[in-house]
């Protein structure tokens, strides 16, 4: 298909020369901002024909509108108004090939939040998937939400147990779609994907897609019927019949975005016209986007189905990622890596689930090779991005109810709600909670009007910030919680330290060592409130002295520590390759008893993985631990291993090819390996990995256990885990680039390290 020109008319040529002097530039640097060639420049303002697309691109940069600077089509042109009551096919085909410039145009390259150029949407497009029941209708206790969510100690939100099917399957299916998604979500992405491909023919090649934003409708023509309003945006403005005409054959497809952005004066107003629309055009495909939590009940649309688009799941997050980082060197191997680190740390996986955010921490890995010390950084963003930016660069004003909290306030709001919930345990939470908090809050402002202090009032900013930020979302009816756990955790550490240049409180000191052994959550907290603080060791410091205590009181937990350098001495050997805290860790924690993962060893000494390899040798060969430390070390492999799983499954390859394996743990091992491997890749398969790594733990531990952690009281590893947790938070915030500790601090706690 030939792609339409147009050609500036004589006195919009003038108009757009002024505007080109007025606003100080030359075609030069248009060329430059429009990233094209010289050529359509220079023709457009030498009075040429140049492309629609062009032309349109052109008009806008200048601040014109384009259907005043382009010439009328000269009367010889392709007109089908005398065959129009004849074949309405070929009215069809005449206005695909009309709107196809601005379906090009309104869908064209997009600048991403955090990246300073533009890209093709398509390039990175992931097939959207929709949920046929909407979160907040669904009838649950807070018990099944939990239920629902939970994996191991932390809840994954974006996991929903409702059937999911594919955005174009369900507009197929329902033919008129009340779009609902969180901020974010995906929601203006998916309706230009749904114009792009029908205009190239790839879906309802037989109907017309008009793209619309509802907001624009809304601010110029509110009083327009939508047709008319059509005919203004994609034709000349004078053939409203033919219009009619296709629509009544049912052969649009009509797209509207942003029902949530439609200022209130016009909302009865674009409502009415709507409907009108509805009543004598229904036969056309009709989607409808809107904030979830914005859309009223009461607006009547009852031919519409409602569906909410689902957060990412690991597929469509594999997709993206892979289109990504396709055009960067190594692009393949970079997404994997990518998405091996989202596996290992559920903090970070449970926050690209939302896809505006997705790319944010995409960048932040393109830069940094890993994304686990920033995170504060990119929670920071990624709240900045949901509270106000995503809003204010499109230009949309949202419902000012509760527009006179400033940006710090609602962050304090949500900081309390968020604290006030984890101290009850509460990750979901009912609307009659969280309203009250948000009472609460609204009581110690100074200052404030009363009215804007009641019940009624409260309720209303639950649904505003439900609906125009998507921090805490309605996940069944009148059932709260924040959007990403990791969300919930960093609000929770801004409330516990509300000065990041001073002291943190000694309420909040307390609050945080009280709440060290309650799990990944309040772990989460701490590590964050670390990276918070100026000087992390504000908080690093009460922390050693509380594990001092912890080690005066319990005695036996001194000697312990002691005896650390004479268990399997064999280690000593390998103190030239790691390092000696790292030794420690793995003479601490020899049997896994604490921490399958040696989580401690591999922060502080990633080569950790040639003593995983080298005790699963052992145990299972019944090679001495001296052999079977030169026999690791000697694999590169092994040495470059990441985590224990991934050292792990190299090591069972290695044992199941040893003629000295017995009989019976070759087949004990070689069945687990292949129960996995129906599974999944094991390669790239953190979850299934894990789980085939444990389980030849348990085999190997049951044949010889290299400590004597078995002969201890539950009342000792007990405390022996306590010690353990502790040590790790230290350890890790030690590892973050971003704690902020002096270098005197750093040594120091490096010295204190599994010493009595």
């Amino acid at each position: 298909m030939a792609r339409p020109s147009l050609t500036p008319n004589s006195s919009g040529l003038a108009v757009a020369r002024q505007a080109l002097s007025q606003q100080g530039l030359t075609q030069v640097e248009l060329v430059r901002e429009l990233e094209c060639s010289r050529q359509p420049i220079s023709n457009f303002f030498g009075g040429k024909a140049i492309e629609q697309r062009l032309f349109m691109a052109i008009c806008q940069r200048l601040g014109l509108d384009w259907h005043e600077i382009a010439q009328t089509p000269p009367t010889g042109s392709r007109s089908i108004a005398t065959t129009r009551s004849k074949d309405t096919q070929a009215l069809v085909n005449h206005y695909r090939h009309l709107v196809h410039a601005e379906i090009a145009h309104r869908c064209g390259p997009i600048r991403i939040l955090g990246l300073n150029h533009p890209i093709e949407p398509e390039d990175i497009y992931t097939e959207v998937k929709v949920l046929e029941k909407i979160s907040a209708d669904r009838w649950q206790t807070i018990d099944d939400s939990m239920a629902e969510t939970q994996i191991d100690d932390r809840w994954s939100l974006g996991k929903v147990n409702v059937t999911r099917i594919s955005g174009i399957n369900a507009l197929t299916k329902y033919q008129h779609l009340i779009l609902f998604g969180k901020p974010g979500a995906g929601k203006t992405t998916f309706l230009q994907h749904l114009a792009t491909e029908c205009d190239r023919g790839n879906i309802a090649a037989d109907r017309v897609p008009i793209l619309l934003t509802l907001k624009d409708w809304a601010q110029t023509d509110a009083d327009t019927a939508l047709v008319a309003y059509i005919d203004r945006r994609y034709g000349s403005g004078t053939n409203i019949n033919e219009w009619r005409q296709l629509f009544q054959a049912g052969r649009g497809l009509i797209l509207l975005d942003g029902w949530d952005e439609i200022p209130r004066a016009d909302e009865a107003q674009i409502l009415d016209r709507l409907r009108e629309f509805i009543k004598e055009f229904g036969d056309n495909y009709i989607a409808i986007s809107c904030r979830i939590g914005a859309w009223e009940d009461t607006y009547g649309f009852e031919r519409f189905t409602e569906v909410e688009l689902a957060d990412f799941d690991d597929e469509q997050i594999a997709k993206f990622a892979s289109k990504w980082f396709q055009d960067r060197p190594h692009g393949a191997e970079f997404a994997a890596n990518f998405l091996q680190e989202l596996a290992r740390n559920p903090e970070l996986k449970d926050l690209v689930v939302t896809p505006i955010l997705l790319p944010l921490v995409c960048l932040a890995f393109e830069d940094l090779g890993s994304c686990l010390h920033i995170r504060t950084r990119l929670y920071q963003v990624g709240i900045e991005t949901l509270l106000a930016k995503w809003d204010n660069r499109r230009g949309i004003e949202r419902d000012p109810i509760y527009r006179w909290l400033s940006p710090e306030l609602k962050i304090q709001l949500l900081a309390t709600i968020a604290f006030k919930t984890l101290q009850e345990r509460q990750y979901f939470f009912s609307g009659a909670v969280v309203e009250q908090y948000i009472l609460e809050f609204l009581q110690q402002l100074p200052d404030i009007d009363p009215r804007s202090i009641s019940p009624i009032a409260s309720r209303s900013i639950l649904k505003a910030i439900v609906a125009q930020h998507g921090l805490l979302i309605e996940r069944a009816r009148d059932i709260y919680s924040f959007s990403h756990l990791t969300f919930h955790e960093y609000f929770v550490a801004c409330y516990l330290i509300p000065t990041p240049t001073q002291t943190p409180p000694p309420a909040s000191i307390e609050i945080l060592l009280a709440h060290l052994d309650d799990g990944s959550t309040w772990r989460e907290v701490w590590l964050l409130a670390v990276e918070l603080l100026s000087h992390g060791d504000l908080l690093l410091q009460p922390l050693q002295q509380h594990i001092h205590e912890l080690v005066r009181t319990h005695p036996d937990l001194g000697d312990y520590l002691r005896q650390l350098p004479q268990i399997a001495p064999e280690l000593d050997l390998m103190l030239t390759n790691l390092s000696p805290q790292a030794v420690l860790a793995l003479r601490f924690d020899i049997d896994f008893d604490l921490d399958r993962h040696r989580t401690v060893a591999f922060a502080l000494d990633p080569r950790s993985s040639i003593f995983v390899a080298a005790s699963f040798y052992h145990r299972m060969l019944g090679i001495d631990l001296k052999t079977a430390i030169d026999r690791a070390e000697a694999d590169p492999q092994i040495s470059i291993a990441k985590t224990a799983n991934e050292a792990m499954r190299i090591a069972i390859e290695n044992v199941l090819e040893d003629r000295k394996l017995a009989i019976e743990n070759y087949q004990k091992l070689e069945s687990l390996k292949k129960n996995y491997e129906r599974e999944n890749d094991l390669v790239s398969h953190e979850e299934v990995l894990n789980k085939m790594a444990t389980d030849a733990r348990i085999i190997a531990r049951s044949l010889l256990r290299l400590g004597d952690s078995s002969q201890k009281s539950e009342d000792f590893k007990l405390i022996l885990k306590k010690y353990y947790v502790r040590i790790s938070i230290i350890v890790e915030c030690l590892q973050n680039r971003d704690c902020q500790i002096s270098q005197v601090e750093r040594n120091k706690l490096m010295k204190f390290l599994f010493k009595s």
